[in-house]
C-alpha cells in the first residue's frame, strides 16, 4: 500500500516555485489528470484519473496541493506541500490527506520544467523522480524509478493534466 501511496502522490504532484516564478503561477488552479500507473514491470498498466487543486500558501512562497487519484481498484486522497528555497530549488512533503507525511520532496525547476525527487520514509526507503513539463494548455507528469537490481529506469506513471 505504501508503494501505491507514493506512486499516486507523485503522479499527482504539480509543484511549486518562488512566488514570482512563472512556473508557480502556471500550476495554480483546479486540474483533471488522465493517464496510466504501473507499479511493477510484471503488471499491466492501469488507467489513472486525478482531480487536484493547487493553491498558493499565505506567504506566496509555497504551493499546497490537495486532491484525489483513482485507479479501477483503489482511490487515494493526497496532500502535497512544497516550498521555494530560492535559486530554482524546492523542498516539501507528500502524504495521504489527514495523515503524517510519507515522503520528502526536493528538486529544481525552471520556466517550463520541474524535476522532483521523492524519498519515502519508513522500513523500506525508496526514491522516485517526477518530471513535470508545462505547456500552453496544461502539463504532463512522468514519474520514474530506477530498479536497484537491474539499474534500469521504469516509468511508474504518466498523466496529462488539463484545467478543470
Amino acid at each position: 500500500m505504501r508503494r501505491l501511496t507514493i506512486a499516486l502522490a507523485l503522479i499527482c504532484v504539480a509543484s511549486a516555485a518562488h512566488a514570482d516564478d512563472a512556473l508557480l503561477k502556471r500550476l495554480v488552479g483546479d486540474w483533471i489528470g488522465r493517464g496510466t500507473l504501473q507499479l511493477k514491470t510484471s503488471e499491466a498498466p492501469e488507467r489513472l484519473y486525478c482531480k487536484i487543486t493547487n493553491t498558493l500558501t499565505a506567504d506566496g512562497t509555497g504551493l499546497r496541493q490537495s486532491g484525489r487519484c483513482a485507479l479501477p481498484t483503489n482511490s487515494l486522497a493526497i496532500e502535497i506541500d512544497l516550498r521555494a528555497l530560492g535559486a530554482g530549488r524546492y523542498s516539501g512533503s507528500a502524504g495521504r490527506r489527514g495523515r503524517h507525511a510519507f515522503a520528502t520532496l526536493s528538486g529544481t525547476g525552471s520556466t517550463n520544467r520541474l524535476v522532483l525527487t521523492a524519498t519515502t520514509t519508513g522500513e523500506k526507503p525508496s526514491t522516485a523522480t517526477a518530471t513535470i513539463e508545462i505547456g500552453i494548455d496544461g502539463f504532463r507528469l512522468r514519474t520514474t524509478k530506477v530498479d536497484s537490481k537491474t539499474a534500469t529506469t521504469h516509468t511508474l506513471g504518466e498523466v496529462i493534466f488539463l484545467p478543470q
